[in-house]
């Protein structure tokens, strides 16, 4: 079981992360949230029955956290990364990792620094069906390519989404009780937290 410790809880992560995971709960437990917004900070807690933290730093260092998720905005992506590795837990940081090449050179000398752990870009076409097969088609032909084009559905609308997986249910913290929370399309990759690429050799565009 991977205690996980997510920062920043909006929109992605209401929509994504913290439904998957709680659907994942034989793998995961959403441990501990944190947030700028603290009404937004008050219900996600409460919803996922996880300790709430102000203070994202406090969070990374937290004894019940295995695995941080950084989902806050981009420009503190890179401080709260490095923070995590230098705390020994495992990263998963949405994009850009960085900002900047010197900050990105940081995390990547960390990472290599901690080899115990797991730390992962939040690039998810790396695992569609489509990308995997033209990086199959592309090994099997030696010829220069000078034009691609993907096409892709890339929306968090109900349409879609409910169309890829049914709802999933979290317990409230007072009542036990089953609260629906919304939908999320199945990025399996989440699954399969020692399985994925490491920050050193993601490709950064």
């Amino acid at each position: 079981m991977v205690k996980v410790g997510i920062i920043g809880v909006g929109t992605v992560s209401q929509m994504m992360h913290l439904p998957i995971l709680s659907g994942l709960h034989d793998l995961y437990q959403i441990t501990a949230v944190s947030d700028v917004s603290p009404t937004q900070l008050k219900h996600i807690a409460e919803t996922y029955r996880a300790k709430a933290y102000a203070d994202p730093y406090m969070l990374v260092k937290a004894p019940d956290v295995d695995a941080v998720f950084i989902c806050s905005p981009d420009q503190y992506h890179a401080d709260y990364a490095l923070a995590a590795i230098e705390a020994g837990k495992h990263v998963f940081v949405e994009k850009p990792v960085t900002l900047c090449i010197e900050d990105l050179e940081k995390l990547i000398a960390a990472e290599k620094a901690h080899p115990e752990l797991v730390c992962m870009v939040g690039y998810m076409r790396r695992y569609s069906q489509g990308f995997l097969k033209c990086k199959e088609l592309l090994a099997s032909d030696d010829r220069k390519i000078e034009y691609m084009r993907f096409r892709d559905i890339i929306l968090e609308g109900d349409f879609f989404m409910d169309q890829t997986r049914p709802p999933i249910y979290a317990a409230t913290s007072l009542t036990r009780s089953r609260r629906k929370v919304p939908p999320a399309a199945g990025i399996r990759s989440l699954a399969r937290l020692a399985t994925i690429a490491r920050i050193s050799s993601a490709p950064l565009m």
